[in-house]
């Protein structure tokens, strides 16, 4: 009913109109479009990758840009890294430095001491007689070797022509091997209390606690003294000893030269049992004299170096201790605590020094009387030397440098012992002067009268003495030394001796 009124209504032919001429005009304009839009879509296309191409550009650069950046900044974060690292690497090594700095005297402190105690060791091993580790088959190979050198030698003393050559280089050489039996048998009759005395000088020189400076230069002072000494006497006696040994083989084939019937002379005299004509025979008993050279290097000298070793540590305990007296007295927090281990520590030093007066005052006077007789004989040995070659120049010359020689390393082993005894008196007294010195008169009257008791026990030093007849000292030193000389040059005393001596060997 709508449609067909709608359809009969005056407007609909120009409704209809109006619709195609709206669609012809759209067609027109499409097509229009159409036109235009070719070409403008190209543009756009060409713009866009254009502009495609530029920004990926842009973001390229700024990609790198962006990346060196990063490295930059990484490169600065591990510079400051590195510059933090080195500056803390400097820090600690300054620090490690300073300690080894402060640390560097202990170190030389324990070098010194342990290198002491092993030089020794290997010394008197080599003999058997090591304290702390007592080997027997060697002890007695050599023990026997010198028992039967010796006996030789008085024998030849007693039984050979009565020559003024013949009586001094016999008893010279009889000293010296004597003085090493000697020593080498006290060192292992005494071989337990001299190894606890090892035991303890050693423990209480590396576990003590050094803390100020001055107490490490003083223990440093004292500890440097026997490596030195080691060193000293082995290389001079060795020198010593092997000039003599070729100065005597050298007189004997000689003598083998001039007069082929007295058959060879042996470097060191004894009683030949056997004749030494033939020559393989005399090339056996000179190389079974040889054995003379290590018996006195690592006997005679060794023992020494044990005596060296264990005074100097007991003496520098001495000298610490006196240092440490202002130390804890000046500390009232701990102060009797400390009085108490002052007390102990001397009580245990003074048990020390005498362990070692007791186990060496025996071998001090035999080292004492044995090199003043040894001296003098070779003093006079030298100036009355007999005129048994052609070149006497060389035989003066060649006996004068085994004289000086071997009178360093006597005089100087002397030296050691007085000087070591002198040190032991002072260091022992010393404790007594630094508690006088300490303000104690300020005390309360209980602690004055405590170290009123330590000041009258230090009055009594602790010494060493020559088998309990003399004190050792710088004073023994030099009243053996005029003895010695004097008999060197001849003096009045020794003139009458001298006349004596001759008479009764009948020259």
């Amino acid at each position: 009913m709508s449609n067909a009124l709608h359809l009969f209504s005056p407007n609909h032919d120009y409704l209809q109109f109006l619709s195609k001429n709206r669609k012809k005009k759209d067609r027109k304009e499409k097509k229009k479009k159409k036109k235009f839009q070719r070409p403008i879509n190209k543009v756009r296309l060409v713009f866009q990758e254009g502009y495609k191409k530029h920004t990926c550009k842009i973001i390229y650069i700024l990609n790198i840009y962006l990346y060196l950046y990063i490295i930059i900044f990484i490169i600065l974060i591990l510079y400051n890294i590195y510059i933090y690292i080195y500056i803390y690497i400097y820090i600690y090594i300054l620090s490690i430095i300073k300690c080894i700095q402060n640390c560097n005297e202990t170190i030389n402190r324990v070098a010194n001491v342990l290198k002491s105690y092993n030089w020794n060791t290997r010394l008197l091993k080599c003999v058997g007689v090591w304290p702390l580790q007592i080997y027997d088959p060697i002890f007695l190979f050599f023990f026997l070797y010198l028992s039967i050198h010796c006996s030789l030698t008085f024998a030849h003393l007693i039984f050979s022509p009565k020559t003024v050559d013949n009586v001094v280089s016999n008893i010279s050489e009889n000293i010296i091997l004597t003085m090493t039996l000697t020593k080498i048998t006290i060192t292992r009759i005494n071989r337990e209390s001299l190894g606890k005395l090892l035991i303890d000088v050693k423990e209480d020189s590396l576990s003590e606690k050094y803390k100020s400076k001055d107490e490490k230069e003083i223990f440093y002072k004292y500890t440097k003294l026997p490596p030195r000494f080691i060193l000293t006497a082995v290389i001079s006696m060795t020198l010593a000893i092997l000039l003599y040994y070729v100065n005597g083989l050298k007189i004997g084939l000689q003598i083998a030269k001039q007069n082929n019937s007295m058959g060879y002379q042996l470097p060191y005299k004894v009683l030949v049992i056997i004749d030494l004509s033939d020559s393989r025979i005399y090339a056996l008993l000179c190389v079974y004299q040889t054995m003379i050279i290590p018996s006195i290097v690592f006997g005679y000298v060794g023992f020494d170096c044990m005596f060296v070793n264990l005074s100097t540590q007991i003496v520098a305990q001495f000298a610490i201790l006196s240092h440490k007296v202002k130390e804890i007295l000046n500390n009232p927090e701990n102060y009797h605590a400390g009085m108490k281990k002052l007390v102990l520590r001397h009580y245990r030093l003074i048990r020390l020094a005498e362990r070692l007066e007791n186990n060496f005052n025996i071998v001090i006077m035999q080292q004492l009387l044995g090199t003043t007789i040894h001296l003098c004989i070779s003093g006079y040995h030298l100036l009355m030397d007999v005129h048994n070659f052609r070149s006497k120049e060389t035989k003066d010359n060649i006996t004068l440098v085994l004289f000086i020689l071997y009178g360093f390393c006597v005089i100087s082993t002397l030296f050691i012992y007085c000087f070591i005894g002198e040190c032991l008196i002072q260091e022992s007294t010393n404790f007594g002067n630094a508690i006088y010195n300490y303000e104690w008169y300020n005390l309360p009257a209980m602690d004055s009268k405590f170290l009123l008791i330590c000041m009258i026990r230090t009055k009594k030093p602790q010494y060493l003495t020559s088998g309990k007849f003399a004190v050792l000292s710088l004073t023994i030193f030099t009243d053996v030394n005029c003895q010695k000389f004097n008999g060197i040059f001849v003096n009045y005393r020794s003139k009458l001796l001298l006349f004596f001596f001759m008479n009764n060997i009948n020259i």
